[in-house]
């Protein structure tokens, strides 16, 4: 990893509430009919209007290439003044690929696991584990550390990745990681629309 010390701003935002989270249905692989539900764009507007009340002018949008997230980047930029050549979809951002559990309930998915620190190494049929959801929002870091400078950033991404990106650029190991999630106050790391400043100096080495 890069040690130098970043000259980039960066939060991050998850995407405003989809027609699968209105249904209580998990949605991996970017099913083209999970559009945002009108309490999603309702949320993207709030959360944007404080957000432009304290933050500094975005100069980029990064998120993730599903509908929903990309759904939430044009509308926030639109909202922002961010020009869409300045809009970027990049795969290594989309959300955990739960397999077999794609349009699946959500419990399913997190009963086929002992504990939320086992999700780190077992990973579900056809799907990914969160050492693999690890090492790419790592590698998306480095790269994109790599190509700009002195940007201020918004990364538009999904509960997961965010969770694990955060954790990872705070140093934390599988164990700490999940136990900042289990400290949240309800299941949610980070709530739909909800925008965060993303802290850290430099890229922490030996994260995988």
């Amino acid at each position: 990893m890069n040690p130098q010390i970043s000259n980039n701003n960066y939060f991050i935002m998850r995407h405003g509430q989809a027609l699968f989270n209105a249904r209580n249905i998990i949605d991996s692989h970017g099913d083209e009919s999970n559009h945002l539900t009108e309490i999603g764009i309702g949320e993207i507007r709030e959360s944007i209007s404080k957000f432009k009340k304290q933050n500094p002018k975005i100069d980029l949008i990064i998120h993730s290439p599903f509908i929903r997230t990309t759904e939430t980047a044009n509308f926030s930029a639109e909202l922002l003044g961010v020009d869409k050549a300045n809009v970027i979809a990049n795969p290594l951002i989309k959300e955990i690929d739960t397999g077999i559990f794609h349009k699946k309930d959500p419990k399913i998915y997190h009963d086929y696991f002992s504990s939320l620190e086992e999700k780190f190494t077992k990973t579900p049929p056809e799907g990914e584990n969160l050492s693999d959801l690890k090492k790419r929002m790592m590698q998306f870091m480095e790269e994109t550390e790599s190509q700009y400078k002195n940007k201020t950033i918004l990364i538009i991404s999904h509960e997961y990745p965010l969770w694990i990106l955060d954790t990872a650029l705070m140093g934390l190991d599988n164990h700490q990681s999940a136990e900042k999630k289990l400290q949240q106050k309800d299941d949610d790391y980070i709530h739909t629309a909800e925008i965060r400043k993303l802290t850290f100096e430099r890229l922490p080495a030996n994260v995988i």
